[in-house]
């Protein structure tokens, strides 16, 4: 079964927590053929397990996680030369709707979603804890080049204090360091709203990648911020965070309220972006079962009507109606080339493909 293949290359060997290898195609009839005899991909338990690799200069193609990335001129002393790869790409941290989830009745609540986003500090923490190598996501549209690193065009800032006053104004004791409660339930003004009880306190629970230092790092850091309101959130990491969430049914049992797959961001676009389906009503990538008729008229009108502010109304209603909890957003990869490969032609969108490579022969970089 393997080796029916079509493309430039085919396995030749895998071995499972290891890595594969890959060979040219022999059969392959496009222009693009590899110009290198053998591609050995290797497996590593996490960021620091490849670094090290890298540091060493055992391989010839690796990365440099965000949390290393001050040793890059060390890298560059090894033979490598570095590329950040931006991408054309968005950040976020799923929300659980779905009736089942152990959270739902505080997700569904605008107002603590709006809450919550504004306790995440994204220019400190793409900062601080990314290395300067990620940058605040504004909305379900990726941020124009110029806007790359700035807070322009969002809808929400890091405002601890205006989150608590939204928290008290919905009936919600504040207990920082605590347990924030529910002390006037109901549904009507300044209420907590439908499904919460007296005596309800805000918790939450996360399923994170693993692997990752920095993903680790930012979310120590938001969980303190969390906690300084009395939110509690109960991280679990795992190597495929995206697997242990996903959309839950009546026949699956539903564990988490937050998911995180975003250490290297969350979803790419191409080159000319459009509203794609991400948080359409049932849509399979969908996770968190986000609903609301208002986004799917502006999704469909992002992906058909020729109006030139449709991409527009759909960023600007998802960006302030928060489906997802939007986040920093690292760069695609920091990449560790020995300078012994030529990568040939890039892409538009900056990327690069194995079959391009080449040895270099004359020794330049």
């Amino acid at each position: 079964l393997w080796q029916t293949v079509n493309g430039p290359w085919k396995l030749s060997s895998f071995t499972p927590d290891q890595g594969l290898e890959l060979v040219p195609n022999e059969n392959y009839w496009g222009k693009d053929k590899p110009q290198i005899d053998k591609l050995i991909y290797k497996a590593f338990t996490g960021d620091d397990a490849e670094f090290n690799s890298v540091r060493s200069g055992a391989i010839d193609f690796g990365y440099i996680p965000a949390a290393q990335y001050n040793q890059r001129s060390a890298v560059e002393g090894k033979g490598y030369n570095v590329y950040l790869w931006a991408g054309n790409t968005i950040t976020y941290l799923a929300l659980n709707f779905a009736p089942q989830a152990p959270a739902s009745k505080y997700i569904n609540q605008k107002y603590i979603r709006q809450a919550m986003q504004q306790l995440i500090d994204q220019p400190t923490l793409s900062e601080k804890i990314w290395s300067g190598t990620a940058s605040p996501t504004c909305g379900p549209v990726p941020m124009a080049a110029d806007k790359v690193g700035t807070t322009e065009g969002c809808v929400y800032k890091f405002d601890p204090d205006a989150a608590k006053k939204l928290l008290e104004d919905h009936g919600w004791k504040v207990v920082p360091d605590g347990s924030t409660t529910c002390e006037n339930p109901g549904t009507g003004e300044g209420q907590c709203g439908e499904g919460i009880e007296a005596g309800d306190a805000l918790s939450f629970k996360l399923i994170s990648q693993s692997g990752f230092v920095s993903t680790h790092q930012m979310f120590e850091e938001i969980i303190s911020q969390f906690g300084k309101l009395g939110i509690k959130i109960d991280m679990n990491e795992v190597p495929d965070s995206v697997g242990a969430s996903q959309a839950c049914d009546d026949e699956t049992p539903c564990t988490w309220d937050l998911s995180f797959f975003g250490s290297q961001t969350s979803w790419g676009f191409p080159i000319y972006a459009s509203g794609e389906r991400l948080f359409a009503t049932n849509a399979p990538v969908n996770l968190g079962q986000y609903s609301n008729p208002e986004a799917d008229k502006l999704i469909e009108e992002s992906t058909r009507s020729t109006a030139p502010d449709a991409l527009q109304a759909y960023n600007d209603f998802l960006a302030e109606d928060l489906p997802v909890l939007w986040m920093p957003n690292p760069y695609y990869q920091i990449t560790a080339v020995k300078n012994t490969i030529d990568l040939g032609e890039l892409d538009a969108t900056g990327d690069t493909w194995p079959e391009d490579w080449a040895w270099k022969t004359d020794g330049t970089k």
